[in-house]
C-alpha cells in the first residue's frame, strides 16, 4: 500500500520535505528512502530485511547533527524510527519500523552539484513485518487519541502442505 505525503503529515505530525522527519508530535523519527530517477542518495536495500541509509544534507560533508544525530542516538534515546521508501514520485511505501544496528561509516559520495562530500552509512535493521497504514489508523491519529509508534505490531505465521 503507499501513501501520499499528506498521509504522513497527519499520522506522524511534520512537513516531510526532508529524508530524515523529527516528528515531534508522535515522539519519533520517520525516515525516507528514495529509488527515483532523480535521487542523489546510495540508499541499499537488501533481502535480508537491512538497510544502508545514507544521512542528511545536500552539499558538502554531512555532519552528526539534525536528523543524522537523532538517527545515530535512537537507540539510546528509545526513539521509534519509520521507514518508507519511495519508488515513483509521491507514492510513499511503508518499510517498517527500523532500528541502528551498528555505527555509520563515512563513505565518499558526490553531492548535488557533482562535488565530493563525506557521506554517514546507517546500517539499519527492519522489525518485524509491517502493518499497512489503514484510514482507520490515519483517522484515529489525526484526532490524537494514539499515535501510529504505540500501535502494536502482530506477527501473523501460517505453513501450507
Amino acid at each position: 500500500m503507499t501513501y501520499k505525503r499528506e498521509d504522513l503529515i497527519s499520522a506522524f505530525g511534520g512537513s516531510f520535505y526532508r529524508g530524515m522527519n523529527t516528528c515531534n508530535r508522535t515522539n519519533t523519527l520517520v525516515l525516507i528512502s528514495k529509488h527515483t530517477s532523480n535521487r542523489i542518495y546510495g540508499d541499499k536495500l537488501f533481502d535480508n530485511n537491512q538497510i544502508m541509509y545514507t544521512g542528511e544534507g545536500q552539499r558538502g560533508d554531512q555532519q552528526l547533527t539534525g536528523g543524522n544525530a537523532k538517527l545515530y542516538y535512537s537507540n539510546r534515546d528509545n526513539t521509534p524510527v519509520h521507514l518508507f521508501v519511495v519508488y515513483k514520485n509521491t507514492e510513499y511505501t511503508y518499510f517498517g519500523l527500523v532500528k541502528l544496528i551498528g555505527e555509520p561509516t563515512r563513505e565518499t559520495e558526490n553531492d548535488v552539484e557533482g562535488n565530493p562530500r563525506l557521506v554517514y552509512r546507517f546500517p539499519l535493521i527492519r522489525l518485524g513485518t509491517p502493518i499497512p497504514m489503514t484510514d482507520e489508523i490515519l483517522e484515529t491519529t489525526r484526532v490524537g487519541s494514539i499515535s501510529l509508534a504505540e500501535k502494536p505490531i502482530q506477527h501473523v505465521v501460517a505453513a501450507a502442505i
